[in-house]
């Protein structure tokens, strides 16, 4: 009886309470010209567990390359060349801003002469949690958010021309941390419970055994 208490008590002590999950979507931007794209992610479902916060993951890239022009056929010319492109994501609480590559040069093109410019090549992240306000996140449809890029590349200067298609794209990844629910499977907790039964009814059965007197008989 006494060994099957000390087992009891070691279950107790161990016991723990459900650890928390992780549910992980993500969504990829295509690299295009600067646009606009709602991405969507599915709802937590609450029968799951507690939802405790929700993270999301922004990864953006751009990659441009092209050509400035002087249509001067008499003078060559200085031109303030911009370069960079604007990534954004937002909706549900999340306001993610990427600056990619912005820049500015001046640059020397000869007279009637076309320059390749580029590549420009740059990639940011960035990651946000929210552990308040997560009523939009819960339930069963869509949660939607807004993707949009534009292009900060432009050229200043007399007779010029630049032709350039900046491509911006990226990911973005969903995170819910949660809670589960208790499962059907008994935790240590209820093992504990469970052998503290088995000891008592053991220990009374062996106390009936002690009291019965047994009484021999013969002719």
């Amino acid at each position: 009886m006494k060994t099957i208490l000390l087992a009891a008590v070691a279950a107790c002590a161990v016991a723990a309470p459900a650890n928390a999950a992780t549910i992980i979507e993500t969504v990829t931007v295509d690299a295009a010209a600067p646009q606009s794209a709602t991405l969507s992610f599915g709802k937590f479902n609450p029968l799951l567990g507690t939802l405790n916060s929700v993270s999301l993951t922004f990864d953006s890239v751009l990659n441009a390359s092209g050509t400035l022009t002087n249509n001067s056929l008499f003078f060559g010319r200085y031109f303030l060349l911009t370069s960079g492109g604007i990534a954004s994501l937002s909706g549900n609480g999340f306001n993610m801003i990427e600056l990619l590559s912005a820049g500015a040069s001046l640059v020397h093109v000869a007279r009637d002469t076309t320059m390749h410019i580029g590549p420009y090549a740059d990639a940011g992240s960035r990651t946000a949690t929210l552990t308040s306000n997560l009523g939009a996140f819960i339930g069963s449809g869509a949660v939607p958010f807004d993707f949009s890029s534009a292009s900060l590349f432009a050229e200043i200067g007399l007779n010029g021309s630049l032709s350039i298609v900046p491509l911006i794209g990226g990911s973005a990844r969903l995170t819910y941390d949660y809670t589960p629910n208790a499962s059907a499977v008994p935790e240590p907790a209820s093992w504990a419970m469970l052998l503290l039964g088995v000891g008592a009814i053991g220990g009374a059965m062996r106390r009936r055994r002690a009291a019965v007197t047994t009484t021999v008989r013969y002719a």
